[in-house]
């Protein structure tokens, strides 16, 4: 509306300038002074253009982000020291306007308040005002590796050169004077040994293997997602699954179950103070097709061990995120609700349907994640990425497992016993197995193992704690290391006075000592097919533990557990290792072991 008492002249000059950015942004409307349009003498004027007025700008940090993989709002914020950070500065304007070339730099701090140097941002200049949804409307500050560290602090300014002209420049710097802790913290490096599986299903006689060439398709997502400043893996010797029967094939609960007590037992058996998360992982898809839903991972929940599928292939992607999740459990995370088809829940999670509930960032790429695009990978949804609340919990688990005393420790011969506890409170014994080893005892719980010896005889007793099976409602199982006593014939489990589940046997049976009796076969490339004379017992089945040492004995590797042919193709052995290598292999009736070590030189 235009007011009456203006006078023509008045109204003919309001319009042009009402017109003007109109005309300005209407291509082949442009105008110059060559390109005036023609007025009458009537309307003739002078105008001295631009006719436009600007009240003052102000700029202002309006909020600072640190962020390793995921925004933290208030109530879990932690931040891990030399973990790769990005610094998100949100800009302000006073009055909404966007403002083209806004920079800024940020300057670091060490933890005796000296100057670092400063930075300016990975993304130039920026439009303000910011927006949590554009990664581009943020500056966006890599921060460098040595500024990763405890007790360091940053200042963040912007317009710093003035470029812009405002009318209040107070407000540029963050923190006003002085500067702001980054807030960094130690955690310790996450350590794990992968553990491959050849994987032969009952009734099949070929089998399956993961990809091991390269394993960047299982190793790339634990690094963005979790609170660890590294993850670094060592890579076993190849361990052979061959299912007994179809109901432990690893189309079934059962089979994941089993696969994942023997991986815990060799965990143990190798690391038996737990410096090591084992993983397990196997090519179930080769054989199981996995389109319309099947099992891809299981693990113990809030302890070490877990075993998952190296993906829809010897080696995709998928495998990277079951680890994740899998580890997830280890660290004592239960699922997140999303599918619907999810168990064991975790009922504090804060976020509605899964999702992750704040912006996460790919800092390895820049990328952005939406807080409704992306679901929490404690859940069964696809598009997965890590929330700041379990980011938090992990972080608040692993840094409790530091400072957890072991238990009462013994060093010497040790009997591994172990077995499966059903929701019916069914007990299966599995087999015992020898070794030297300086480890702790059990921890205390409401179970209890007596070694027998004969006429019922307690020999010792043992309180021990069953794991929880994540991935399997009420399914748990146990192993732990006690003193091996030479005069034990059975083992008698009770939960408080209530018997559930007691065996004995009598010693009768023996491997054959002289190395002659191992035959060495050569196969294919540069494996070796090994055959011993079979062990049997008059009353109980017999199964093998082997056992790879390629250093001479200072170390060995489990090859195969509760095996039950009297052959076995072991992995490549190059002719120099071979003539250092030793075969352990260790027969058990369930109880009683015998145990006898062959060499593998070529000479012998």
């Amino acid at each position: 509306m235009i007011h009456p008492d203006f006078n023509p002249l008045h109204r003919q000059i309001l319009k042009f300038i009402l017109i003007l950015p109109i005309l300005l942004l209407v291509p082949g409307n442009i105008i110059t002074s060559a390109s005036q349009p023609d007025l009458t003498p009537a309307q003739s004027h002078q105008l001295y253009l631009p006719l436009a007025y600007h009240g003052d700008i102000d700029l202002y940090i309006s909020a600072v982000k640190v962020i390793q993989g995921t925004t933290m709002s208030h109530g879990y914020q932690v931040y891990i020291a030399d973990r790769e950070t990005i610094v998100r500065v949100f800009v302000g304007v006073n009055d909404g306007s966007k403002v083209v070339g806004v920079s800024g730099e940020l300057c670091g701090y060490n933890q005796n308040s000296a100057l670092l140097g400063c930075v300016s941002s990975d993304n130039g200049s920026i439009t303000a005002p910011s927006f949590a949804s554009n990664i581009t409307r943020t500056l966006n500050f890599t921060l460098p590796d040595d500024w990763l560290k405890p007790g360091y602090a940053y200042h963040v300014e912007i317009n710093q050169d003035h470029h812009i002209a405002e009318g209040n420049k107070d407000n540029n710097r963050y923190p006003d004077v002085g500067f702001q802790p980054f807030n960094f913290v130690s955690a310790p490096d996450l350590d794990v040994v992968v553990v491959p599986i050849e994987y032969q299903p009952f009734g099949s006689s070929e089998s399956s293997t993961p990809e091991m060439a390269d394993y960047s398709y299982l190793t790339f997502f634990p690094e963005i997602v979790l609170p660890i400043p590294a993850a670094n893996y060592q890579f076993h010797e190849q361990v052979v699954y061959k299912s007994s029967e179809k109901k432990y094939n690893l189309d079934t609960e059962d089979g994941w179950k089993q696969l994942l007590s023997i991986i815990t037992t060799i965990q143990n058996s190798e690391d038996p103070n737990g410096a090591y998360n084992y993983y397990g992982l196997v090519n179930s898809s080769e054989f199981h097709d996995c389109d319309n839903g099947c099992i891809v991972g299981v693990a113990n929940q809030g302890e070490r061990g877990a075993v998952g599928w190296s993906g829809k292939g010897s080696g995709k992607p998928q495998a990277s995120r079951t680890l994740v999740h899998e580890l997830g459990h280890n660290f004592d995370r239960k699922h997140v609700l999303c599918q619907g088809t999810e168990n064991n829940i975790d009922q504090n999670y804060p976020y509605p349907d899964g999702m992750i509930g704040v912006y996460g960032l790919n800092v390895n790429n820049g990328q952005l994640l939406a807080p409704s695009d992306y679901f929490d990978f404690m859940s069964y949804c696809l598009n997965v990425w890590t929330s700041d609340y379990t980011y938090w919990n992990i972080f608040q688990f692993r840094d409790a497992q530091l400072s957890r005393g072991s238990g009462k420790t013994f060093d010497g011969q040790a009997m591994y016993i172990r077995g499966m506890l059903s929701p019916e409170d069914q007990v299966t014994l599995l087999p015992v197995y020898r070794q030297t080893v300086r480890t702790s005892l059990p921890d205390e719980g409401p179970f209890t193992v007596d070694l027998l010896g004969g006429s019922q005889q307690v020999l010792a007793t043992y309180k021990f704690n069953m794991l929880d099976i994540a991935d399997s409602a009420g399914h748990r199982h146990f192993g732990f290391f006690v003193p091996s006593s030479p005069e034990t014939v059975g083992i008698r489990l009770r939960e408080g006075d209530q018997i559930l589940i007691e065996k004995s046997t009598q010693p009768s049976f023996s491997l054959q000592k002289s190395a002659q009796d191992l035959m060495v076969l050569d196969s294919v490339g540069d494996r070796t097919l090994v055959s011993w004379p079979e062990v049997s017992h008059p009353d109980e089945p017999v199964y093998y533990r082997l056992r790879l040492s390629k250093d001479g004995g200072l170390s060995w590797q489990v090859l195969a557990l509760d095996w039950r042919d009297s052959s076995l193709l072991l992995p490549e052995i190059s002719a120099v290792e071979r003539n250092r290598s030793l075969l352990e292999i260790q027969a058990s009736d369930g109880i009683h072991t015998s145990t006898q070590i062959y060499p593998l030189r070529l000479d012998r």
